[in-house]
């Protein structure tokens, strides 16, 4: 097979610690970001498992043939970088262990959702508060926090830090608001 500029993933964005031959993270011209190459690869038929502030995450599956990647490089070759892409920072805060506060069993927490003792605030006035909702960074897809656990300042660290790199995180709402239980209840 031809190389590529290409860079096959030898390690998660996330953490150092795994490596899995079959996720490849793919770079785009300079300029064109992650969310602009995963909506240009869909629209011609390749699914992106995730994409990033200038990279997107594919996974091979054993579904996939030859030709399957021929036509992935037949699309990307027009825009492939004239160079490889400098080392990018990984994002270290998952590498640190987060043990949050367990307040409620999630399936209380679940319930109280449900209820009016529910409220949405941003995650960066989530410190102290009860989470209602799982609040999970993907990939990896390891959550930080489960229902009825407290937000910690550590937990707003992490999440400033996974923010500012543009992980996509489960549990918020487009607008960064987490649902929790009212401060009358908290």
């Amino acid at each position: 097979r031809a190389e590529t500029s290409f860079e096959l993933m030898e390690t998660s964005p996330l953490w150092q610690t795994w490596t899995d031959p079959l996720r490849l993270r793919i770079y785009g011209p300079t300029g064109l970001s992650g969310p602009r190459l995963q909506d240009a690869l869909s629209a011609r038929g390749i699914d992106v498992e995730a994409a990033y502030g200038d990279h997107i995450l594919l996974l091979v599956s054993l579904y996939q043939d030859d030709e399957d990647l021929d036509r992935l490089l037949e699309i990307l070759a027009p825009s492939r970088p004239s160079a490889p892409p400098a080392k990018h920072p990984q994002i270290t805060v998952l590498d640190k262990l987060l043990l949050p506060e367990i307040v409620y069993e999630p399936a209380e927490a679940l319930a109280l959702k449900r209820s009016d003792r529910m409220e949405y605030v941003h995650w960066q006035e989530a410190e102290n508060r009860i989470v209602l909702s799982e609040v999970m960074p993907y990939p990896p897809g390891v959550p930080l926090l489960l229902p009825g656990e407290r937000a910690s300042r550590e937990f707003v660290a992490m999440m400033e830090e996974l923010v500012k790199n543009q992980v996509h995180l489960n549990g918020l709402d487009a607008t960064g608001q987490l649902a929790v239980l009212s401060e009358a209840q908290g």
